[in-house]
Formats: structure tokens, sequence, C-alpha cells
């Protein structure tokens, strides 16, 4: 049996942030030390577990079979001390240097991101915001399982039990045509939509769990999809220069009338509301740097919902 007192635990902590950042200059960014000292302690956790533990490939640092057996009961003992410690700890916006990554899969990702930025750059100016506004992050729960991700902001809550979703706004669905298209007028009928094309999103593996307003609409309509985009945004692109037709969340209505050559028009369907979720990890529920985070998310998402969702589509 190993004897733990000829080992720093404090190692371990370093090992949690490479695993998790798969480099070192990041792993030491997020610990806040210094790179050297990072390298030291691999160097220290490596003789110590007689183990290289991570090797170099072209995807950064690699973590060996021993290391990948060993980084969920490292992870659990330290979450289980955070928590444990974390009713006595507090965090200070104005002083934290922490960084944290927002996933925002959302269409509306990249403009969510920006308020944000300035949210926190006013309230927490050393604090470092970082986003992936991927429309399909395939990689998604499994980043913030092991803390890469901090929380994210989506129509697709989390089924598995370890996350918790909690409900920001309900989104809508509205349709988008090119403003001289030859057919389509300013209340367009479903049979008129049937003998149209689309232009339309690429499948998520999890699209099945989507919410019915959603799925019913971007998966199992009786539409016909001409053409599939990997992005939400490319699809107005798309449209304003065919005759394709599409479908966004009502909550970019403001940005899209910005586009002369688009026309924003309700759907002639029944729809129930797309909820959009708030999800992070249960393990950093107690952490108060996290729920700081999670509440200026909370916050400033619903704040931007409330100004979005107040534009009605129009042919105008």
């Amino acid at each position: 049996m190993y004897n733990l007192r000829a080992l720093d635990l404090n190692l371990l902590t370093v090992m949690e942030a490479i695993y998790e950042m798969r480099s070192i200059t990041a792993a030491a960014e997020r610990l806040g030390i210094t790179q050297s000292a990072a390298s030291h302690a691999l160097g220290r956790l490596r003789d110590a577990l007689r183990d290289d533990l991570f090797v170099r490939s072209s995807d950064g640092l690699v973590p060996t079979a021993s290391a990948q057996a060993l980084y969920p009961a490292v992870r659990d003992a330290l979450d289980t001390i955070r928590e444990a410690v974390s009713g006595k700890a507090t965090f200070a916006p104005a002083r934290s240097r922490r960084s944290f990554r927002i996933a925002i899969p959302h269409v509306m990702g990249p403009f969510i991101g920006l308020q944000l930025e300035e949210h926190v750059a006013a309230a927490a100016p050393s604090v470092e915001l970082n986003f992936d506004t991927r429309t399909l992050p395939f990689d998604l729960l499994s980043d913030m399982e092991e803390g890469r991700t901090d929380v994210a902001v989506d129509w697709m809550p989390a089924s598995q039990g370890m996350f918790i979703n909690q409900h920001l706004f309900d989104d809508e669905l509205i349709l988008i045509a090119r403003r001289d298209h030859p057919r389509i007028d300013a209340a367009p009928t479903s049979s008129a939509l049937d003998r149209e094309r689309f232009v339309a999103l690429h499948l998520r593996p999890s699209m099945g769990s989507a919410p019915d307003a959603l799925r019913k609409l971007l998966v199992a309509n009786s539409f016909k999809t001409a053409f599939r985009v990997s992005e939400f945004l490319e699809i107005p692109a798309v449209v304003a220069s065919t005759d394709l037709l599409g479908i966004m969340p009502m909550s970019i209505a403001r940005q899209l009338r910005s586009i002369a050559l688009l026309r924003l028009l309700p759907l002639p369907l029944k729809q129930a509301p797309v909820p959009i979720v708030l999800t992070w990890h249960a393990g950093r529920r107690r952490d108060p740097g996290h729920a700081w985070l999670r509440r200026v998310v909370r916050q400033e998402v619903r704040r931007f919902a409330a100004e979005a969702l107040a534009v009605v589509p129009t042919a105008a």
C-alpha cells in the first residue's frame, strides 16, 4: 500500500488541472502559479508515482493509462474536500483572478457572450471568461464533468443525474425568407411551406433528447431539407442569397432585422415554447466562485432574452 505521507497532496491539484486542460501552461494559469512551478510539480508527481502520467502529442499532453485510471479518484477526492470547506470559503469578484469557461451552443451564444464580458469586466475586472459557442458541441457533457467547462446555456438539457438544469427563458421559432422571395408573402400558409425547400442544421447525436417543439420543427417535420449547415448563424446567409427558407430562434430577431435582405415571418404552425436552460455539474454546486458565475449568467441571459423577445417578426 502506498504511503501517502511520502506524497505532497498539493501535487494532485496540479495533476487534475493538467488532465483537464491538456497543457502545463493552461493548468498553471488556472491554478495561478508559474509554468515552471507546474512543470516542477509534475516532475515530482511522476517520481512519486513512478509513471510519466502525460505524454506529448499533436493534441497537447495526453494522459497515460495510469493517469486515466487515477484521475476519477483524484477529482472526486478533491471535489469532496472543496465541498467540505466551501461553506466557509468566500469569493470576492472584484479581487478574484479566476478563469471560467462558458459554453453557449444556443444560436445567440456570441451575442450573449459579449454581454457577459461587459458585465464581468465592470464587476470583476481580473476574472477571465472563455467562451465556446459551437452549435454542435459533441463533447460538452464530458467537458463539464471533467472541469474543462463550467456552465452551459443551451436548449438541450442534460439528462444524466450528475448534472443540474435550471430554466432561464422560453424561446420561440420564426421563419426567415429572402426579402424578394418569389413565392413567400407576408402570411405564408402551412401548405405553402410544404412546397418550399429549407436550409437546416446538422443534427447533434443527442438531438433525440431535445424539447418536442424544437425536435418536431427541426427534425421530424414535413418540410423538405435541401441543404444542411453546421452553425445556426450560417442559415441567414444562405437564405438571403437563395430561395431556400430557414427556421431560427425568435431570440435572434433583433440581430436579423439589421440584414436588409431578410424578412422575418411568424410560423403558420402551432408551437410550444422552447425552454433554454443553464446546465452545470453537481460537483460544482457549493463552490462560491461557481455560484457567483451561475448568478451572473442567469441574470444576464434573462436580461438579454427579455430585450430580444420584445422584437416581433413582421413582413416589413
